[in-house]
Parts: structure tokens; sequence; C-alpha cells
């Protein structure tokens, strides 16, 4: 998926404003995360770039866990918790949503 939005960029000169402009030319579908519990990605066009996330619950519905792909590295939390983690990949982190 990621390849698939740097190569929209590459032909198009911006970043798709949401995954599905990818559908037929880039992706014959929107692939799933292959996460038990997770039914979606995030995306956000953020202009110059573009974030991945994904959340998951880690207590009964009070936290969650929100990863984000961000090829920029200008990860940012949200909420209260402010502390970011990496996931040891290239351009993930995650942090606890509260």
């Amino acid at each position: 998926m990621i390849s698939a939005i740097e190569d929209y960029k590459r032909d198009k000169g911006i970043y798709p404003d949401k995954l599905e402009e990818l559908k037929q030319e880039y992706l014959s579908k929107i692939p799933l995360p292959l996460i038990i519990g997770i039914s979606e990605y995030g995306y956000e066009n953020t202009g110059q770039s573009y974030r991945i996330t994904f959340k998951q619950n880690v207590i009964m519905g009070f936290n969650f866990e929100i990863v984000v792909y961000d090829p920029t590295d200008s990860h940012k939390a949200i909420g209260e918790i402010q502390e970011l983690y990496d996931c040891g990949t290239k351009h993930w982190k995650y942090y606890i949503y509260d």
C-alpha cells in the first residue's frame, strides 16, 4: 500500500486524498491489516506527505494503541499521554491514547 501511495505521487505529483483513489490503477483492493481486531487503516493526506494509522484496544475499551506510519517521521501523539514508542520498523511509531 505504501508503494502504491508513492507510485501515485510519482505519477500525479500529489498524494491521494483517500486510499480509495489507489483502486484500479495502483491496487486491485485496499488491503486489510493482518492484525486481529483491526478492520481498516486510517489515512490522512498532510499536503506534502501522508500518515497511515490503525488502532487496537489495549484495556477494555478505555485505552487504544494507535500505530502511525509517517514517512517524514513527524509523528505526534494525540491525547493525554504524549509519549511515542518505536515499532522497530522505519517510519512506524505508536502511542497509547487514553
